[in-house]
């Protein structure tokens, strides 16, 4: 690992950072910290993912390894910045609403940071089957923008409060030509943008769920209540033990790679539960080498089922 820039516990007063009363300014955006790990940690891995067909392949018993891919630090900020000007360029400006909707992945968090960047606010629902919900979660934020694989357009002609988003953009080589634009598209340009100027105060993140079949009261999290986050982390974990982790938690993840963490995507979904995910997960941790993870209370019953099973073996 290369020299680490210092703890945002040590660089800050308190997890109320930046003191009250604050000014608008880009150092308060919480992907200004992605930018200081991109020089710090240029080459360091940020962000583990399991090859889709590798995982398959891993499940099916035809592989013994689960392969994954990863990103380093700078081309994370580096993609991240590219996706972030390709939205400016459609309108995506600090303050405006936009609903994400993508499998666990790179690409979901590549979106998630660019909006951020943008000082404009990501809105994530865990369940887009439910066109009612939908409904009802986009009546509640206003979207001016949609992001997500093309197969998730198709919630645009059942929800009535998403027909009037003009901005949508594809994820996936299956985006048609008349989408505003296409995300990994976007992520191969040379061009970026530099994170935009936001209080502390303005939100980052806004997070709703649907579980028991109603739509929960969203939750915000400011730029302030995600690098409050971060410096808690940073001083819950020993020194030493932090260079990685698997998480299933979204915030969670976003603040690590603020303060240099890779994190490694668990290849499971928490929404359809089988027999191999405490398998893979123990996989997973092996490959990355992970020394520690952050899952539901199900998931790490199944990583302990399945940890305990091969120390038996």
């Amino acid at each position: 690992m290369s020299e680490a820039i210092p703890h945002h516990s040590d660089t800050f007063e308190s997890p109320l950072w930046p003191p009250k009363p604050s000014a608008r300014a880009a150092s308060h955006n919480i992907q200004s910290f992605l930018e200081l790990q991109a020089r710090a940690r240029p080459h360091d891995s940020a962000l583990f993912w399991a090859q889709s067909s590798g995982a398959a392949d891993w499940r099916a018993g035809r592989r013994r390894d689960m392969l994954h891919h990863a990103f380093s630090f700078q081309e994370l900020q580096r993609k991240v910045a590219a996706v972030a000007h390709g939205f400016r360029e459609l309108g995506i400006a600090h303050g405006v609403r936009v609903m994400v909707t993508a499998p666990n992945g790179p690409e979901l968090y590549i979106a998630l940071m660019a909006t951020q960047r943008l000082g404009a606010i990501p809105v994530l629902l865990d369940n887009w089957e439910r066109p009612r919900l939908v409904e009802q979660c986009a009546r509640e934020v206003d979207p001016r923008a949609f992001v997500g694989p093309a197969t998730s357009f198709a919630l645009l002609g059942s929800v009535p409060a998403l027909h009037d988003v003009a901005i949508r953009i594809g994820i996936g080589a299956h985006t048609p030509s008349f989408f505003s634009g296409e995300l990994s598209a976007f992520a191969q340009r040379s061009q970026g943008c530099e994170p935009v100027a936001v209080l502390p105060e303005d939100g980052a993140l806004v997070r709703f769920s649907t579980q028991g079949g109603t739509l929960s009261t969203g939750t915000l999290h400011t730029h302030r209540s995600l690098m409050g986050q971060s410096v808690l982390f940073a001083e819950m974990v020993p020194d030493g033990d932090e260079e990685i982790e698997l998480s299933i938690s979204l915030p969670r993840v976003l603040t690590n790679l603020t303060r240099g963490v890779a994190s490694v995507v668990p290849a499971v979904d928490p929404a359809a539960p089988d027999q191999y995910d405490g398998q893979a997960l123990v996989e997973q941790m092996r490959f990355t080498g992970a020394p520690r993870c952050t899952l539901t209370p199900g998931l790490l019953r199944a990583l302990a089922a399945s940890a305990s099973r091969r120390v038996e073996l």
